[in-house]
C-alpha cells in the first residue's frame, strides 16, 4: 500500500496490542478504540502513525526524556510517556505532553528510582521491575519510587500534590473493584479507607488477606463476613486462595486436598 522512511526513527509502539513488548495504550478509562494507532519514536519527539497512509503526526508538546521509551499512555487530552529503568542506577522517567486548555498546560514530568515491591528483580537492569504489573491502579498512575510509591493524577502529575505511600507498600485490587494498599506480612489497608471498610474475621490475625470483597485468609484458614462483621462461612485451604472472577463475579478459588474448589455467588443470594 506504501512505504515509507521516518529519519531518526528508533522503535516503533504497536497500539493497543496485548501482549507485545512494547505498547502504547489508552490509560483507564478510556475508550480502548479512541486511539490504537502505532506510535514512531525517535529520539527526541514522538508521532503516531497512520496505517492507511503512512503519514506521521508528530506531537509538538511532547519533550522526550532521555532513556527508553517503554510505554506510551493515551488519555483524551494527554500523551504519557513512561521510560524502561536505567540499568544500575534504576532511574526511570515519566513525562506528560502540555494540552491546549486546563491547568497544566505546560505538561508535566518526574524522575525517580524504579522500585516495585511485588517484582523480582530483572536480569538485565537489575532492578526491580516487571513491565507486566499495572501502572494504573483505580484510575490513577502509580510512579513505584524506592522511597514510596506515588500515586498521581496522570493529567496533572506533579503539579498536584501526590499520595505517598510507605516504602514497600503498593497500591492493587482487592480482587473486586476496591482499591487496597499491600505489603508482604501486613494485613491489606483500604486505600481511601472511607470508601472501603474491610471487616476482619473474629479470631485472624494481623497478617490476614483480603481475597476479594468480604473474603478472608489467615494460614490456611478462610471465612466470609458481611459488611457488619458477621461470619456468614467458615473454611480452609491448602493454598493460598485467589480470586477467579468467573463470569465478572467475586469467585474465589481455593484448594481442598488435592482438589481446586471455586466459590461464586448464585442469582438467589
Amino acid at each position: 500500500m506504501w512505504s515509507r522512511t521516518v529519519p531518526g526513527a528508533k522503535r516503533l509502539l504497536e497500539g493497543c496490542e496485548a501482549g507485545a513488548d512494547r505498547v502504547a495504550v489508552p490509560a483507564p478509562g478510556t475508550s480502548k478504540g479512541t486511539d490504537c494507532r502505532p506510535v514512531v519514536v525517535t529520539s527526541d519527539r514522538l508521532g503516531t502513525l497512520d496505517e492507511e497512509s503512512g503519514k506521521v503526526s508528530w506531537d509538538a508538546k511532547l519533550r522526550l526524556p532521555s532513556g527508553t521509551v517503554d510505554r506510551v499512555f493515551r488519555t483524551a487530552s494527554r500523551i504519557v510517556v513512561v521510560t524502561a529503568p536505567a540499568r544500575g542506577s534504576c532511574r526511570a522517567t515519566v513525562a506528560a505532553a502540555g494540552t491546549e486548555a486546563g491547568e497544566g498546560d505546560e505538561g508535566w514530568r518526574r524522575t525517580f528510582v524504579w522500585d516495585q515491591p511485588q517484582a523480582a528483580r530483572e536480569a538485565r537492569t537489575g532492578c526491580r521491575w516487571d513491565r507486566d504489573l499495572p501502572l494504573y491502579v483505580d484510575f490513577r498512575m502509580v510512579l513505584p519510587e524506592a522511597a514510596g510509591a506515588m500515586l498521581v493524577n496522570s493529567y496533572f502529575g506533579t503539579l498536584h500534590d501526590i499520595q505517598r505511600l510507605a516504602p514497600g507498600e503498593y497500591p492493587t485490587l482487592d480482587g473486586g473493584r476496591n482499591p487496597v494498599v499491600r505489603a508482604p506480612g501486613r494485613p491489606d489497608r483500604p486505600l481511601e479507607p472511607s470508601r472501603f471498610r474491610p471487616v476482619r474475621p473474629d479470631g485472624f490475625g494481623a497478617s490476614a488477606r483480603l481475597v476479594t470483597s468480604g473474603f478472608w485468609q489467615d494460614g490456611d484458614r478462610l471465612a466470609l463476613v458481611d459488611r457488619s462483621g458477621r461470619t456468614l462461612w467458615r473454611g480452609a485451604s491448602d493454598c493460598r486462595a485467589w480470586s477467579s472472577g468467573h463470569g465478572g463475579s467475586d469467585a474465589v478459588t481455593y484448594c481442598d486436598g488435592d482438589e481446586l474448589v471455586t466459590l461464586r455467588p448464585t442469582g438467589g443470594d
